[in-house]
């Protein structure tokens, strides 16, 4: 029943639009066509309706004539009027779940609410007539009209933008089947898409010059659009090719159309005519209707449950369970994979179909891998390298269907990885050497920790995890090495092992010059010798004056490289000593009267590089006019860092050749 009575108009059929509840299945096979549902008149004799939407068996909104809008709660058994702020013309109505829900109309009027009717808000955007609204979820939706008008909004309808839609013919009815995919049509046959969420519209070729009144898709692929003369065009590749269907057997005008999954559709025109589909819409067929008036909306919340709107406040609700059946089956299956789970072979699968106790029975199963078609059957096996999913459910006799299964994404991988080595087979390699494996595992699970290797021998030996393989190198001579290595990626697939085999030999005579580094706690410079016998004479007879702080760096002294001398120099103004490889810089101190005056040479410190080699920093101490002298990069930064206003950088001192 009704609680508000209102006097009746009438306005020209072609004001038709569409609430679309879509639903995102693909390829659902054929079943009848709900032989043993029924329409029955829920409510007439009000002003026009134009649209209705649902969401859920229960809950529907239906608009019209001076603002109107209806709410039933308990699938129509009761239908109240509410507040809907506005007394303009109301064209459509779109909802996402029993609390939000926007409508549209004339002149850019827009009515929203977040509480399932309770209170609605208007707000009036002063656009051409909007004809059309749709949303993909609580806050994005779009609105079409006259003009080529497209409205989005991301903010559940609180605030519009205007959309180029790239043409001036009035639009009648928007849908979307995500938040990017969407399509428009209106009159003269115009047709647009849009594949990120309308910052961009192009016109498809529709085939026809009739107006279409509505469209609907239930998957980014699957389409159709209704209008005049019985029209109805089918798309399977999201609108690239529309064809043209006839088996509708009417010439006369298509209002509206509505899908609950990819295989069940109603279409409603004039006349109160209502044409239904079981098979993604190749097989129209003649439905039984309640009503002789223009019906201007469908909607359907699942393939049981729906309503059409019309004419004279008319609405008509539609049930699928004549057969007192009203519970679908439900559909357990034998492998249930987490989230993300890899296996390294095809995966078969059992589905076990079971009807409630005293149903119908379970007329049929289906199920599809992937992105691919429905097929009827309980078992079947999941094959292919790469990523899957497989979506069933069942079907009874009184056309009950479950609601669609999908499991989580997993990863089928039977290749096993393929692991190189740097290392080149019967090379000589001079020094100790470390040779990196690289796995690889292209379009495969991947290898984790997953790469093992053995030196020499694999008989009974731990193998290593790890990427990295050191081989010392003999001290004189040359040693043959074997190589063995293989990788496992994260499905469990093994390489089968490889191996390489080199040699490595000795690398140059390497003898080790320690040099030791005293803290002068007078002056707060520092000292440095490389002479062992200076530096027990420092430690023995100024242990007071000179505190050690063990070895600075160590000198490669048979590196050809460590054969410039770092001359030594004792500053008598600040009692410290100064060290340079550069001759230029001893020169310049030798023979400059001011330098010479303050600087005492003290001869060749010990030798270094000054081209290769680790970086020795030298700093100046900008307090005392001392300098500092360090091959630790982290000391360097520490000093850089900690103490700006004592030490300034300035560069490298010298090289220590390895």
């Amino acid at each position: 029943m009704m609680t508000r009575s209102i006097a009746r108009r009438h306005i020209a059929p072609t004001l038709a639009v569409v609430a679309l509840v879509l639903a995102a299945l693909v390829g659902l096979p054929a079943s009848p066509a709900h032989a043993t549902g029924t329409w029955a008149t829920q409510a007439s004799g009000y002003e026009d309706l134009y649209s209705v939407a649902c969401t859920g068996a229960a809950t529907a909104w239906a608009v019209g004539q001076d603002g109107l809008i209806f709410a039933t709660t308990d699938g129509g058994a009761h239908w109240t009027a509410q507040n809907s702020s506005t007394n303009k013309y109301l064209y459509s109505v779109a909802c996402t779940d029993t609390t939000h829900a926007i409508a549209v109309g004339v002149g850019g009027i827009v009515a929203t609410t977040n509480d399932g009717g309770a209170h609605w808000t208007s707000q009036n955007l002063m656009t051409p007539d909007l004809s059309s609204v749709t949303c993909t979820e609580t806050s994005h939706g779009w609105a079409v009209g006259a003009e080529g008008t497209i409205l989005a909004t991301t903010d559940g309808g609180a605030h519009w933008v205007a959309q180029t839609s790239g043409t001036q013919e009035s639009l009648t009815s928007v849908a979307f089947s995500d938040a990017t995919h969407g399509w428009a049509v209106g009159l003269d046959g115009t047709i647009l898409a849009t594949t990120d969420g309308g910052a961009h519209w192009v016109a498809q070729t529709s085939g026809t010059l009739r107006t279409l009144d509505s469209v609907a898709f239930s998957d980014a692929a699957h389409g159709w659009a209704v209008g005049a003369n019985g029209t109805i065009l089918a798309t399977t590749d999201g609108g690239a090719h529309w064809v043209a269907q006839t088996s509708a057997g009417t010439t006369d005008q298509l209002l509206s159309v509505a899908f609950s999954d990819a295989a069940h559709g109603w279409a409603v025109g004039a006349f109160g005519e209502i044409f239904a589909m079981t098979d993604g819409g190749t097989d129209w067929a003649a439905q039984t209707s309640p009503t002789a008036v223009w019906l201007r909306s469908v909607a359907f919340s699942d393939a049981g449950h729906g309503w059409a709107v019309g004419q004279g406040g008319t609405i008509i609700a539609y049930n699928g369970s004549g057969s007192g059946d009203t519970t679908a089956p439900t559909t357990t299956s034998s492998f249930n994979p987490p989230a993300g789970a890899v296996f390294s072979a095809n995966q078969p699968v059992e589905l076990t179909p079971t009807d409630n106790s005293g149903g119908s029975g379970v007329k049929a199963t289906y199920y599809k891998i992937d992105s691919g078609t429905f097929t009827s059957g309980t078992s079947f096996t999941v094959t292919g390298d790469g990523l899957h999913t497989f979506s069933y459910y069942s079907v009874d006799n009184a056309n009950n269907s479950e609601n669609v299964h999908t499991s989580n994404q997993f990863r089928i991988d039977t290749i096993k990885p393929v692991t190189t080595c740097d290392a080149v087979g019967g090379q000589t390699y001079t020094g100790a050497q470390t040779f990196t494996l690289t796995p690889t595992d292209t379009n495969g699970s991947g290898v984790v920790d997953g790469t093992y290797w053995q030196l020499d021998s694999t008989l009974g030996g731990a193998w290593t995890n790890g990427t990295s393989v050191p081989v010392a190198a003999p001290v004189s001579g040359s040693v043959s090495h074997t190589l063995y290595f293989h990788s496992r990626d994260v499905a469990g697939n093994i390489e089968d092992m490889k191996q390489v085999t080199f040699s490595v030999e000795a690398g140059p005579a390497q003898t080790w010059l320690p040099v030791w580094r005293f803290y002068d706690t007078r002056t707060g410079a520092h000292f440095y010798t490389a002479d062992p016998t200076e530096k027990a004479s420092v430690e023995r007879e100024l242990s007071k004056a000179y505190r050690p702080e063990g070895v600075c760096f160590e000198i490669n002294t048979a590196n050809a490289a460590n054969s410039m001398p770092l001359w030594r120099f004792y500053d008598t103004k600040t009692g410290t000593h100064f060290y340079t490889a550069d001759v230029n810089e001893k020169n310049h101190i030798m023979t400059d009267p001011t330098s010479k005056a303050i600087y005492r040479p003290e001869g060749v410190a010990f030798n270094v590089s000054t081209t290769t080699g680790e970086p020795v920093w030298r700093f100046l101490n900008i307090q005392t006019g001392a300098h500092f002298y360090t091959a630790d990069p982290t000391e360097k930064a520490n000093t850089t860092k900690n103490f700006p206003n004592v030490y300034r950088l300035e560069g490298v001192g010298f090289y220590i050749g390895q």
